[in-house]
């Protein structure tokens, strides 16, 4: 019963982190054409998006 305790915990913490690690990118539209300048965030970290709407 512990080891399968410890083995879902160890399970659930990689899955965590690699969750963290992933790189999210985009483009913002409109009408389809991109929009520049808007503020894209994950919640920590914010970026802006180019003249052609694209973000990373």
């Amino acid at each position: 019963m512990i080891r399968q305790l410890i083995f879902i915990s160890v399970f659930a913490a990689a899955a965590a982190m690699a969750a963290l690690a992933q790189n999210v990118t985009g483009t913002v539209t409109c009408g389809g054409a991109g929009v520049s300048g808007v503020a894209v965030s994950d919640g920590i970290n914010v970026v802006t998006t180019d003249k052609q709407g694209r973000y990373a």
